[in-house]
């Protein structure tokens, strides 16, 4: 899931959230995509554009805590597109990485993709429970 954000002069940003797994994952076969579960609808995702800055916030592991979710890194977006099961094939396949809460989508499915460049590790990751003064209107993240 993501959720997105104005970060000034008319540029949008957003928190996607994912796994440990998939960022270790995207980080070592040097992927260039994120993409959705098939079938979802993240909000705000037709605000981001070229230039629009993402944090990867992970979970350690399914289930875990909220207090234990870390800010691990960021990349910059430059091209979101819902794609069929076929274009995505085609074009993002081969640089996306994909784990059990984000499967690739199949015949008959679409999806949500990022297509990102300079995926960035931070040298000391955060956690969420780290971050006390930040709140959050509702929802889940």
């Amino acid at each position: 899931m993501a959720g997105v954000w104005l970060a000034g002069a008319g540029r949008y940003g957003c928190i996607v959230l994912t796994t440990r797994e998939w960022f270790d994952k995207c980080l070592d076969a040097r992927c260039e995509v994120f993409q959705f579960p098939p079938g979802s609808q993240p909000p705000g995702i037709n605000n981001l554009t070229e230039g629009s800055v993402c944090l990867v916030l992970a979970k350690p592991s399914l289930g875990s805590p909220r207090s234990e979710w870390e800010f691990l890194g960021e990349f910059t977006v430059e091209k979101v597109a819902r794609v069929d099961a076929g274009e995505f094939e085609e074009k993002y396949r081969a640089r996306a990485v994909e784990v059990g809460e984000a499967p690739f989508p199949r015949n008959g499915e679409s999806t949500w993709v990022i297509q990102f460049s300079g995926l960035t590790a931070y040298e000391r990751p955060v956690k969420l429970g780290e971050c006390s003064d930040i709140g959050h209107r509702g929802g889940d993240l």
